[in-house]
C-alpha cells in the first residue's frame, strides 16, 4: 500500500566550488532522507499464502508514524534554513545598496567640492591677472612721478641757485647802499655837528663822528672816550648823566647823517663801565 519514500543522498553538483547555501541544502536533504527512508517489508505477495497480512500492515504503519516526527524536524529546518537564506540575501543586498549610496554620495560631494575649487581658482587667477595690471600701472605711474620728481628737483636747485645768487646780489647791493650813506655822511659830518667837553677842553663832533663812521664803513664799532660829557659849561666832575648825555648826542648826530640809529654797548673792564658804538 504505501511504497518507500526516499530522497537522493546527495546533491548532483557536488564540485567544489558549491557555496555554504548549498551545502546546507545538502545537510538538510541527507537528514531527511535518513528520516524518511523506511526499511522495506515483505509485500502480500511474498507472504506465505498470498494477501494482506494485518500484522504486517501495522507494522508499516507504525514505522512510517515513528518517521513521522523526524520528518517533520527535517521540514522545519529547512523552513527555517531557507528563510535564514532569504533574510541573509536581503541584508546583503541592503547593505551592498547603503554602500553604493554611500559611495555615490561621496563622488558627487567631491565632484561638486572639485567644481568650487576649478571656479574659486579661476576667480583667483582673473584677480591675480587683474592685480598684475594694477601694478604695472602703478610702476608706470611711479616711474613718471619719479621722473617728474627729478625733474621738479632740478629746477628747485635751479630756483635755490638763483635766489641764493640774488640774495647774495641783494645783501651786496644793500651793502653798497649803507656803505654809500655812511661815506655821504663821512663827507658831511658838520650837518650834525654838536659841542662837548673832555679833560682837554671844549670840542665840536666833527672828529669823533668821522672816526665813528670810518669804523662803520668798515662794518665795526669804536670805543667811546670815558672823560667826554655834555654841559653848558666845562665842569671839574661830570655826573652820569651828563656822560650819557654825550653818548646821546653822538648816536643822535649818526643817525641824522645815516638814517639809522647806531646800537650802544658795555662791559665791566678793570672797575670802569666801558661803552662801545656799533654800525647796528
Amino acid at each position: 500500500m504505501f511504497g518507500c519514500l526516499l530522497f537522493p543522498a546527495g546533491n548532483a553538483n557536488t564540485g567544489d566550488d558549491a557555496g555554504p547555501s548549498s551545502r546546507r541544502q545538502r545537510g538538510v536533504k541527507q537528514e531527511l532522507a535518513g528520516a524518511v527512508a523506511i526499511k522495506q517489508e515483505p509485500s502480500e505477495a511474498d507472504l506465505p499464502g498470498a494477501g494482506l497480512h494485518p500484522d504486517a500492515l501495522q507494522r508499516t504503519l507504525d514505522t512510517v508514524t515513528s518517521a513521522l516526527p523526524q520528518l517533520i524536524t527535517a521540514v522545519t529546518t529547512l523552513a527555517q534554513t531557507a528563510a535564514d537564506m532569504k533574510r541573509d540575501a536581503e541584508t546583503t543586498s541592503t547593505g551592498l545598496a547603503a554602500v553604493l549610496a554611500e559611495m555615490k554620495h561621496q563622488l558627487t560631494t567631491v565632484a561638486s567640492a572639485q567644481l568650487q575649487t576649478a571656479a574659486v581658482l579661476a576667480e583667483i587667477s582673473t584677480q591675480l591677472a587683474g592685480i598684475d595690471r594694477s601694478m604695472a600701472g602703478l610702476r608706470a605711474s611711479v616711474q613718471a612721478t619719479n621722473s617728474s620728481a627729478q625733474s621738479t628737483n632740478t629746477r628747485l636747485d635751479g630756483i635755490a641757485a638763483n635766489s641764493q645768487t640774488s640774495v647774495d646780489t641783494l645783501r651786496a647791493l644793500k651793502e653798497a647802499s649803507t656803505v654809500a650813506k655812511l661815506q655821504w655822511a663821512l663827507n658831511n659830518v658838520q650837518i650834525a655837528r654838536f659841542q662837548f667837553h673832555c679833560d682837554a677842553g671844549t670840542k665840536n663832533s666833527d672828529k669823533v663822528l668821522s672816526q665813528m663812521l670810518k669804523t662803520f664803513i668798515q662794518g665795526s664799532g669804536i670805543r667811546l672816550p670815558e672823560d667826554c660829557y655834555v654841559s653848558d659849561k666845562p665842569v671839574a666832575a661830570p655826573t652820569p648823566a651828563q656822560r650819557q648825555a654825550f653818548r646821546d648826542a653822538l648816536q643822535k648826530a649818526a643817525h641824522e647823517l645815516t638814517g639809522k640809529k647806531p646800537r650802544l654797548g658795555h662791559s665791566m673792564q678793570d672797575g670802569v663801565m666801558r661803552w662801545t658804538i656799533y654800525r647796528e
